[in-house]
């Protein structure tokens, strides 16, 4: 009996193993958890936070990257400093009283010195004035006669697909006056070029080549084109001229002048007048541009380039003229802009229209040296750093500025998107007081 109750209870024991209702003392086979051990976990998550952070520096590199990149394609078309830039370098021509028109503070003006015409001069002895007294009429033939040998027609032609009205073709002349790696350089009609598809330049013998477009600027209405040695006929190379930019500060009233290009309706043409006055400038948006009057009649679609009487070129047209006699303007004042439409440089635009502080405005109105801002173009970043009419600019990154050629120049060279500090003088309740302005330049 024992054996048997001893079998009974073995068995039972066996039957609580196995699963069933057994004694709270019974184990099933499989209970064990798997735990990972602390150096396998902290393995992972040290290899996720590697992972993080490599994407976080790839992250940043690729940002850095791009941004050095884009910022470099941005400003490939205008290096921002001057020792980057190459290409063609214009001189610049000091304009007269610069440095000493108006000194010192305000009120504080130099007398201007006046020529016979009483007209501002530089007093130049009698040698060096520019009258026909000083050339017999066989030399001023030549002159007239070099002088054309710089000009050509410069035609702009739409492809069909663009055209919408009219024929599509735009003509006008253009001056040669740069020769730089056997290409020469044309400043021509900014409306007739800068929208073109084909660009064609015909020379005196009737020959004719391909021009490309560099840049042009919109208000002052002058384009940059080049055209290559190359692809010119041999006529054409032995005969063409590289018109020489003289200094048109230098001219005065009465002095001999010569209009070579469109002329009175013809191409390749030329005449002789005289300069009727000099004293009256035009005020654009980030320039202010002597203007040359002449006793020259013009028609409609005369487009002539003015030379003095060495031939030297010293006035673009003026698209209107005025009072139908050819007018121009002053190519010293746009010698900086030239240079910069030269090199295929996007023009820099800050948004000021003002004038020169002459000694007979700082006297009568007490201004300081500088340059006086008249308007403001509205949303343009002058306008947006604060800049207002009425304030006489003085420097430019620290820089002195005491003509608005000088302030142009100096905007030209920067570029689009970078920061200008601009100090100007703001007439107070008592007193001008200088007031600095960080403008963040645009571009035309």
């Amino acid at each position: 009996m024992k054996s048997a109750d001893n079998k009974k209870k073995n068995a039972k024991n066996i039957k609580d193993n196995n699963g069933s209702t057994g004694s709270p003392e019974s184990y099933s086979l499989y209970t064990e958890n798997i735990v990972e051990k602390p150096s396998v976990r902290y393995h992972k998550l040290i290899r996720f936070a590697e992972l993080v952070c490599c994407a976080v520096v790839f992250g940043i590199v690729a940002a850095v990257v791009f941004v050095v990149v884009y910022e470099k394609i941005e400003s490939s078309d205008k290096p921002g400093s001057s020792a980057e830039r190459t290409g063609i370098v214009i001189e610049k021509d000091e304009y007269p009283y610069e440095t000493d028109s108006v000194s010192g503070e305000t009120g504080q003006a130099e007398p201007e010195t006046y020529d016979v015409t009483g007209q501002p001069g530089l007093g130049r002895p009698e040698s060096e004035q520019t009258g026909i007294d000083n050339n017999t009429k066989d030399t001023l033939q030549n002159i007239m006669q070099s002088v054309s040998r710089s000009t050509v027609r410069v035609t702009g032609r739409q492809s069909t697909d663009e055209l919408q009205f009219g024929t599509g073709e735009a003509s006008v002349s253009g001056v040669i006056f740069a020769e730089v790696d056997a290409e020469y350089f044309v400043i021509t009609g900014y409306d007739e070029v800068a929208d073109a598809s084909r660009i064609i330049v015909r020379f005196a013998d009737s020959s004719e080549v391909g021009g490309h477009y560099l840049k042009g600027d919109a208000d002052t209405g002058i384009a940059v084109i080049s055209i290559k040695q190359s692809d010119m006929t041999q006529t054409a190379r032995s005969y063409i001229k590289c018109a020489n930019l003289g200094n048109s500060y230098m001219v005065r009233q009465g002095d001999t002048v010569i209009a070579a290009g469109r002329i009175l309706g013809a191409d390749f043409g030329v005449n002789q007048g005289i300069a009727t006055s000099v004293v009256n400038k035009d005020s654009l948006v980030d320039s202010y541009l002597g203007l040359i009057y002449t006793n020259m009649a013009m028609i409609s679609g005369d487009y002539g380039y003015l030379f003095d009487a060495s031939g030297n070129l010293i006035g673009i047209p003026v698209r209107t003229g005025f009072n139908g006699v050819m007018s121009f303007y002053g190519i010293s004042d746009l010698k900086a802009l030239i240079e910069e439409l030269s090199n295929g440089y996007t023009v820099t635009y800050c948004g000021i229209i003002g004038e020169n502080i002459t000694a007979d405005m700082a006297s009568a109105y007490g201004l300081p040296a500088g340059v006086y801002v008249r308007e403001v173009k509205e949303n343009s970043p002058a306008f947006e750093a604060g800049i207002q009419s009425g304030d006489v600019i003085t420097s430019v990154n620290d820089e002195t500025v005491l003509t608005f050629s000088t302030f142009s120049e100096k905007i030209y060279k920067l570029n689009s998107g970078d920061k200008a500090t601009i100090n100007v003088k703001r007439l107070g309740k008592d007193e001008y007081k200088n007031i600095l302005f960080s403008v963040t330049l645009g571009s035309k």
